[in-house]
């Protein structure tokens, strides 16, 4: 094995990670709501009141077969975790989108790296030198804000005012303005990169090949923006969807009824504590079970949504604008991180 390097855990992954299991922790339980307990409960004092019903009335044992529901309940179930794991796809593609973005803005900033000077001569040589300083500059910015747009499309929000860190040093009212005015600001953006690279092109500080280069990875970032936009405005099947909320609560409200008269059957058709008890606790675990599973799919439906919620976003804005800025080829430290570290 070779020797003489050392190596340490990444700090910033181990916050990430520590990040989304927080906020995982948080929403394990969102599937138990309010509507989940209620079918709940009531389907398990429906099924003791038919077992006391039942028992009291009727001196005879009941017959009764379950046949019929153990199948109806095992197709709806093969139903219902097909819904959860079609949801979970999606929301694993929306994570991949939002990572292909992000890399996309990361080779954008190391094209600035064969961004050079076209004057040496000592009249003009400074002056390229600071317009180079503000190109890198702007091309930092622009990266930062086209994500900052990005990640506002994902909340379900629009830019009304730039932030100050990522306003221009000039002109910054009137971009502003512009990007809460248009429909997609993310574009915009993408736009204004697009500019930039070619008024550098025009001054002969970029290639040809380095602009077209640029340009491939700005129709990359239109194209996940599509796709995540498209996203959010797919919802799942809607026949899909009220067909297996329709069959949940019939099967669920019929299947737990049943449950209490094979109870009863196994006491004998008498009235006894522990058979009321058992009774309940079967239909209420029963209903959790069918209703739970259901509304974890409901959760899935919405698949940016529920990415956004268990992933750091902020955080995760905040590592990359901290490489955009360390992969600019920016030998003056002109160039800061424009957004500042989550506490």
């Amino acid at each position: 094995m070779s020797v003489g390097f050392k190596v340490c855990v990444d700090p910033e992954l181990k916050l990430q990670q520590a990040a989304v299991s927080a906020l995982t922790d948080k929403l394990s339980f969102s599937w138990v709501s309010a509507e989940v307990l209620t079918h709940s409960s009531l389907v398990a004092l429906l099924a003791c009141v038919v077992f006391t019903l039942y028992s009291v009335e009727s001196g005879e044992e009941p017959t009764i077969t379950m046949m019929p529901h153990v199948i109806l309940g095992v197709v709806l179930g093969l139903l219902l975790v097909a819904r959860v794991v079609v949801g979970a796809q999606r929301a694993a593609d929306v994570l991949a989108q939002i990572l292909a973005f992000h890399k996309s803005l990361r080779v954008i900033a190391v094209f600035s790296t064969h961004v050079g000077e076209t004057l040496t001569i000592a009249a003009g040589a400074e002056q390229e030198k600071r317009a180079i300083g503000n190109f890198r500059y702007d091309l930092v910015r622009l990266l930062n804000l086209c994500n900052f747009c990005y990640v506002m499309m994902l909340k379900g929000q629009k830019l009304e005012e730039t932030p100050a860190t990522l306003c221009p040093t000039e002109g910054g009212k009137l971009e502003s303005k512009v990007l809460s005015t248009v429909g997609s600001p993310t574009l915009m953006v993408c736009k204004y990169i697009a500019s930039l690279f070619e008024q550098a092109k025009s001054a002969g500080r970029v290639a040809s090949e380095q602009v077209a280069a640029t340009q491939a990875e700005l129709s990359s970032l239109a194209d996940v923006y599509h796709r995540s936009r498209g996203m959010q405005l797919t919802p799942m099947p809607a026949a899909f969807s009220s067909f297996t909320q329709c069959f949940v609560v019939l099967w669920v409200y019929t299947a737990c009824p049943v449950i209490a008269v094979a109870e009863l059957h196994d006491n004998s058709a008498t009235f006894n504590t522990v058979g009321t008890a058992v009774t309940f606790v079967m239909s209420f675990v029963t209903a959790l079970f069918y209703f739970g599973l259901y509304e974890a799919g409901k959760l899935m439906e919405s698949p940016v949504e529920s990415t956004i919620a268990l992933i750091p976003l902020e955080a995760i804005s905040y590592n990359l604008s901290e490489d955009l800025t360390n992969l600019t080829d920016d030998p003056d430290q002109a160039v800061p991180v424009f957004l500042s570290p989550v506490e």
